[in-house]
């Protein structure tokens, strides 16, 4: 928690100097504004819909154009070092270790100039961070399923940020199996596919593509 809150007043005093220049979040803002206009359930498109309506829920509560975008990234990227620090802390065992890989992410260089863009790549490294850590948790336990179906609403919520993530059910699902065996495994792949599920089948009516 300490990391996070560093983390989000680093930023936050960044904040007044920073400019959305990136020609994905400029379009990323004005794809949310057209969209509160006309609040709708978006059913296909090029772009996964959950940054937009992230960003529209944003910009609602801080109103402007670039504002409320960022903060969404600022936060998204400071409260990242919680579900790192615990996915660290699970899997190796070191609290130097979970500190350190914390510190590395928030601070690095890459991580603090894209948060404080509009950009879905922040967001997106959050759900999956949270979701690592919940698949790691209750190895060998009953309550295994429950973790793995938490990990799995996360990462189909990572899969409707950036597409990344579709690659990475499968690369997971099998770090599932891993870990605590085929019928944790396929809770986690289940909820996971939820998005990519639904996200196909809305292209393939749209454009008889399923992955357009």
């Amino acid at each position: 928690l300490l990391i996070a809150a560093a983390a989000l007043i680093v930023r936050l005093t960044m904040l007044p100097w920073a400019q959305t220049v990136q020609a994905d979040a400029v379009s990323r803002i004005h794809i949310a504004l057209e969209w509160l206009q006309d609040p709708h359930w978006i059913t296909h498109g090029y772009w996964g819909p959950l940054h937009h309506y992230l960003n529209a829920l944003f910009m609602l509560i801080f109103p402007g154009k670039a504002l409320g975008p960022q903060l969404l990234s600022v936060l998204a990227a400071s409260l990242t070092a919680i579900p790192l620090y615990g996915f660290t802390l699970t899997v190796f065992g070191s609290r130097r270790g979970a500190v350190f890989a914390a510190l590395l992410y928030v601070f690095s260089p890459i991580a603090l100039w894209t948060s404080l863009q509009a950009l879905s790549e922040v967001t997106y490294g959050l759900f999956l961070a949270s979701a690592l850590f919940a698949l790691s948790l209750n190895q060998g336990q009953p309550r295994a399923w429950r973790s793995a179906a938490v990990a799995g609403l996360l990462m189909t919520c990572a899969a409707a940020t950036r597409y990344e993530a579709w690659v990475l059910i499968a690369a997971l699902s099998l770090v599932a199996l891993l870990l605590h065996g085929w019928r944790i495994a396929i809770v986690f792949w289940a909820f996971a596919m939820l998005f990519p599920a639904v996200w196909m089948v809305g292209n393939q009516i749209e454009f008889g593509d399923a992955l357009y």
